[in-house]
C-alpha cells in the first residue's frame, strides 16, 4: 500500500519540490520603444520635428491665405478703381458734351439775333433813305407849286399891264398848274 501511494503521488511531489527549488522570476512587461529611456530622446525629437513641420505648414497655410486674401482685396481695389475713373472720365465727356452743346446754342443765338439786327439796320436804313427822298421830292414839288402861284401873280399883274399877252399866257400857265398838281397827287396816291 506504501508502495502505491508512493508511486502514484511521487510524480507530482517532483514537480513541487522543483518548483520550489527554482528561483521564481515574475512576468515582466514587454517594453515599448517610445517608454524605453533609451528611445525617449528620439521619440521627442520626432514629435518636436511633427511639431515643427506642422507649424510650418500652417504658418504657409496663413501666408498662402492671406497672400490670396491680399490679392484679392488689390484686384477688388483695381476694379473699382477703373469703375471709378471710367464713371469720372464718362461724367467728364458729358459734361464737356453739354458745355460744347450750351456754347454752340448760344453762339446760333447770337448768330441769329445779330443777323435779326442787322436786317433790321438795313431795313430802318432802307426806310430813312426812302423817307429822305419822299421829303426831297415833295419839298421840290411845293417849291413848284409856290413858283407856279408866284408867276401866275407876276404874269396876271404883267398881263394887266399888256392886255395882248393875256389869253395865251394864260392857257399856258393853267396847263402848268394842272400838269403840277397831276404829279403832286400821283405822289401822295403811290407813296
Amino acid at each position: 500500500m506504501t508502495s502505491t501511494f508512493t508511486s502514484s503521488t511521487a510524480p507530482p511531489l517532483l514537480l513541487l519540490l522543483l518548483l520550489l527549488a527554482s528561483p521564481y522570476r515574475a512576468p515582466q512587461p514587454a517594453i515599448h520603444p517610445a517608454s524605453h529611456p533609451s528611445s525617449q530622446p528620439s521619440s521627442q525629437h520626432q514629435l518636436a520635428s511633427q511639431h515643427e513641420r506642422a507649424r510650418l505648414a500652417s504658418d504657409r497655410a496663413i501666408e498662402r491665405s492671406s497672400a490670396a486674401a491680399i490679392e484679392r482685396a488689390s484686384d477688388r481695389g483695381r476694379r473699382a478703381n477703373r469703375a471709378s475713373y471710367r464713371a469720372s472720365e464718362l461724367g467728364a465727356s458729358e459734361r464737356q458734351r453739354a458745355s460744347s452743346e450750351s456754347i454752340r446754342s448760344e453762339l446760333s443765338i447770337n448768330l441769329r439775333a445779330s443777323t435779326t439786327i442787322e436786317r433790321a439796320s438795313y431795313s430802318d436804313r432802307g426806310a430813312i433813305e426812302s423817307i429822305y427822298l419822299a421829303s426831297i421830292y415833295y419839298q421840290s414839288i411845293y417849291l413848284s407849286i409856290y413858283l407856279s402861284i408866284y408867276l401866275s401873280i407876276y404874269i396876271s399883274i404883267y398881263l394887266s399891264i399888256h392886255p395882248s399877252l393875256s389869253l395865251s399866257l394864260s392857257i399856258s400857265s393853267l396847263s402848268r398848274n394842272i400838269n403840277l398838281i397831276k404829279r403832286a397827287t400821283n405822289v401822295t396816291v403811290f407813296h
